[in-house]
């Protein structure tokens, strides 16, 4: 019968002292930082002993977070802990909505030079295909909401817009030929 090797034996009653001793001085907090003292030095002498035997060395037991938990109250008034700050949290909400009008804005003046299956084609994501329904509702379509996102319903878009644009051109036009009458009318008043 072989003997068994003095240092693996050694390593194994340092571990065993280690994880006592470390156990022993976990549950009172203000020794916590004598548990890490002994936790690191522990392991240090294991590694030093593994090294000779040729075993694998073994990593501390005990992370720094854990040995040292996070305070939550002082002189009995509660601390409250900080949350995570997302790059969500920084951008404001009017942000994103002045950006979706932006994108609804630029399709619009856009949309009756892009050939119906090009907009289908760049118009796939969900956020995409809300700004295809501003520009929708923007072109005075009612139905704008429910509606399937196909080639008909962008089609029926562009219809829209051009019609939208030529009834204001229209206004316009008779707009000006309104004034125009007008400042004839004033003139001719003015001459009698």
């Amino acid at each position: 019968m072989e003997k068994p090797n003095c240092l693996v034996l050694a390593i194994a009653a340092l571990q065993h002292a280690k994880e006592e001793a470390t156990q022993y001085l976990s549950d009172t907090p203000e020794y916590s930082s004598h548990r890490f003292i002994i936790d690191g030095r522990m392991t240090t002498l294991i590694n030093m002993l593994s090294t000779s035997t040729g075993t694998t060395p073994v990593s501390s037991t005990k992370n720094v977070a854990d040995l040292f938990p996070p305070i939550t109250n002082f002189f009995g008034d509660e601390i409250a802990l900080p949350t995570v700050i997302v790059p969500e949290d920084l951008t404001p909400k009017e942000l994103e909505g002045e950006r979706f009008v932006s994108a609804v804005n630029k399709l619009y003046a856009e949309f009756t030079t892009i050939t119906p299956e090009g907009i289908l084609n760049s118009y796939v994501l969900p956020e995409h295909q809300l700004i295809l329904r501003g520009v929708a509702k923007k072109a005075g379509l009612s139905d704008y909401e429910e509606r399937e996102i196909n080639l008909s319903f962008v089609e029926e878009i562009g219809q829209s817009i051009i019609a939208k644009e030529k009834a204001v051109k229209d206004q316009e036009d008779i707009n000006q030929r309104l004034a125009e009458e007008t400042a004839k009318a004033s003139k001719g008043k003015a001459g009698k």
